[in-house]
């Protein structure tokens, strides 16, 4: 027997896990999120989402998100990659109410007014640090711009009350 070493409980979790995450896929979502699509013509990024049936529940919302899939960055966390970047919302992350059965929803990013807003927050952050702590702070390094070839949506139907999300979907920019 080998002694010192512990056993990793992970498997066991994963095993119970599962079957009520399987359960929860194979529940009608009440609605049909059909079209997530994504294009990019210089500095603008054009967002479609469709659905086809809308939500019964009057308390689901349209979330839709533009990613950065990848961003080399040396954050504060001392993460080197940082996976799945949450770079714009539409709507300021508030959601779009539903139902939109048939109903195409736009947005565009500008990519441009995106990274002019990056380096406002940058600096309001550390006039607010100073402001409400007194400390001079600085960053290790900024992103203020985004690399338009690594970008993605994600669009979801999520219920404001539940917070149960009913339906994803991902599409690259293309």
């Amino acid at each position: 027997a080998v002694t010192g070493v512990q056993t990793c409980a992970l498997p066991i979790f994963f095993a119970k896990l599962d079957p009520a995450i399987d359960a929860h896929l194979n529940t009608d979502p009440g609605a049909a999120l059909t079209t997530v699509q994504a294009t990019r013509r210089g500095d603008a990024v054009s967002i479609t989402t469709r659905l086809t049936k809308g939500p019964s529940a009057t308390t689901v919302r349209l979330h839709t998100a533009l990613v950065e899939i990848t961003s080399s960055y040396s954050g504060e966390n001392g993460l080197r990659i940082q996976p799945m970047v949450v770079r714009a919302m539409q709507n300021k992350g508030a959601g779009t109410p539903l139902p939109l059965a048939d109903d195409a929803q736009s947005w565009t990013v500008d990519l441009k007014a995106l990274a002019d807003d990056n380096r406002a927050y940058y600096d309001w952050y550390i006039a607010d640090l100073k402001k409400r702590a007194n400390i001079d702070a600085s960053f290790r390094e900024t992103r203020a711009a985004v690399d338009p070839a690594k970008l993605a949506v994600v669009a979801f139907l999520q219920d404001d009350v539940t917070h149960d999300v009913l339906q994803a979907a991902y599409a690259v920019v293309k």
